[in-house]
């Protein structure tokens, strides 16, 4: 079992698995500084100071749920840890509202796809991932407006405890 941490293991399958070109991810870091590829990351998003880049992925950590699944010698557990996944598009200089619009459907299509056919390939332990839910929190009566939505997820895996 990997030692990461389940939001680090999702944000690493979301990073390694992106393959649409608008936006695209650059493929020399997940934390770019080039404001037209999409920035990877785990840290709380602060909306100031301004950023270069335009496009963000948070993956947080939530809380975890412990059920016994097998007690004796061993104890096993099944986790179900809830994740949040933050999806920015901020426009402003050089990015209309209309195309941010189409770039954050086209990362939520994509979060999702990776999300629904690749879920079981996360690593640390992580045999299934779950959408439970998505919230558009946009903001769109600030200057610059802000489009953001959140996705709740959760990881099922397994533990054994001696």
């Amino acid at each position: 079992m990997s030692s990461l941490e389940s939001c680090v293991a999702v944000k690493n399958l979301l990073y390694a698995n992106w393959s649409i070109g608008s936006p695209a991810k650059d493929s020399a870091t997940e934390a770019t500084n080039n404001s037209e590829r999409v920035w990877f990351g785990n840290r709380w998003f602060a909306y100031a100071p301004p950023r270069t880049h335009s496009h963000h992925i948070v993956v947080r950590g939530g809380r975890a749920a412990y059920r016994p699944w097998q007690l004796g010698g061993t104890a096993k557990y099944e986790v179900q840890e809830s994740l949040m996944i933050h999806v920015w598009v901020l426009p402003g200089t050089g990015l209309s509202i209309e195309t941010a619009h189409d770039r954050m459907k086209a990362m939520l299509d994509e979060v999702k796809r990776i999300l629904n056919s690749l879920g079981d390939t996360a690593g640390s332990g992580i045999q299934q991932l779950i959408l439970t839910n998505k919230r558009d929190v946009s903001r769109l009566d600030r200057n610059p407006p802000q489009l953001y939505y959140q996705i709740e997820v959760t990881a099922i895996l397994y533990e054994g405890i001696s």
